[in-house]
């Protein structure tokens, strides 16, 4: 609490996966995706993730990606919101990646949440 407050240029969200061990009362960061080097997404509002139990993989939303100029802001009343939903494997290859963007018709757009539907061998 007594850092100084990051410019919203320099903000990244990110996906993290945590080991609890509830006998020791330890936890464990044993997975994570975004942080830099990584594509810097900074999901102002709205986003979550779920493993996918058929591959593994990790599927994720990002709400709430406001940007000005395509630098994050931390006010979505302010520049240009737009969602990505994006599955990642264990190795953090992207193997889906949908951009939910307005930008064609100058409308912002978010997304509050995802589901992921297994194809079928179609």
């Amino acid at each position: 609490p007594f850092q100084p407050i990051r410019p919203p240029a320099e903000n990244y969200s990110r996906i993290v996966e945590f080991e609890v061990d509830e006998a020791t009362r330890s936890v464990r960061q044993i997975w994570s995706y975004g942080e830099p080097p990584a594509e810097p997404l900074f999901g102002r509002f709205q986003g979550g993730a779920l493993r996918l139990p058929q591959t593994g993989n990790t599927f994720a939303t990002f709400g709430g990606l406001c940007t000005e100029k395509g630098i994050p802001v931390d006010e979505d009343e302010v520049g240009f919101c737009r969602a990505r939903l994006l599955e990642l494997t264990p190795d953090k290859e992207i193997v889906f990646d949908l951009r939910v963007d307005g930008s064609a018709t100058d409308e912002s757009l978010s997304v509050f949440r995802a589901e992921h539907i297994p194809t079928t061998g179609c």
